[in-house]
């Protein structure tokens, strides 16, 4: 079943609109963190002032793009669908946007709950595997309250879970590699800009085993459809 889900999250990454939600989500994660260190570069004194606020608003838009990434490309993931839903994420904001700000919430508490687990929490790729996750079960939700009478469980089995983690902590070594080699030139000129620039290219890693479990997740929205 995991080699099965393998095969099938190719379909994902062989289509263009992935390449453009993940450019998407680099565009949403990066933009803010940019603005935020020029801001503190020319503001003096108030400096330190701006930077603190960056430390709570930095992780609130990146996991923000996160969902905007998994909703817009969800149709595509669960292989429902060669279209991404480009106006889903923004038509569920401005119908309800508390409902959003929420979901974003409890997913910052489960990242903030995620770093404190030895090794794994510092894997950036595998906090992308658990939140976009999560944020899939938005979409099961939806799923679930169209079809009342069908429930779909989103535990996929011990070992496919393992094989999940292992692919993401192979990522996310290939990610250290990355922030490394894109961080430096960056730190070099603005000085603690680097790292944060750096931090949503390795997450975007974590697109990957996401795409895995999403086909897993897709064959048994499926099955549950009677498709």
């Amino acid at each position: 079943m995991f080699w099965d889900s393998v095969l099938t999250s190719l379909g994902t990454l062989a289509n263009w609109q992935t390449y453009a939600a993940a450019a998407l989500f680099l565009v949403l994660s990066i933009g803010p963190v940019v603005a935020i260190g020029l801001l503190m570069s020319n503001s003096g004194k108030a400096g330190g002032a701006v930077g603190c606020l960056s430390m709570l608003l930095i992780p609130f838009v990146q996991t923000f793009a996160l969902v905007v990434f998994v909703l817009t490309l969800s149709p595509i993931m669960l292989r429902f669908s060669q279209e991404a839903a480009w106006l889903f994420p923004w038509q569920l904001v401005a119908a309800e946007p508390w409902f959003v700000a929420k979901l974003v919430g409890k997913l910052l508490l489960a990242a903030v709950v995620l770093a404190f687990i030895p090794i794994l929490g510092k894997l950036q790729s595998l906090h992308t595997l658990l939140l976009g996750s999560l944020a899939l079960g938005l979409v099961i939700g939806l799923f679930e309250h169209v079809n009342p009478t069908k429930s779909v469980s989103m535990w996929p089995g011990f070992w496919f879970v393992v094989g999940l983690v292992v692919v993401g902590s192979a990522l996310a070594w290939v990610g250290m590699v990355l922030t490394a080699l894109i961080a430096a030139p960056i730190e070099a000129r603005f000085e603690g800009l680097g790292h944060l620039i750096a931090l949503p290219v390795t997450a975007a890693l974590g697109f990957i085993p996401l795409f895995v479990y999403a086909a897993w997740l897709g064959l048994h929205m499926r099955g549950a459809q009677g498709v």
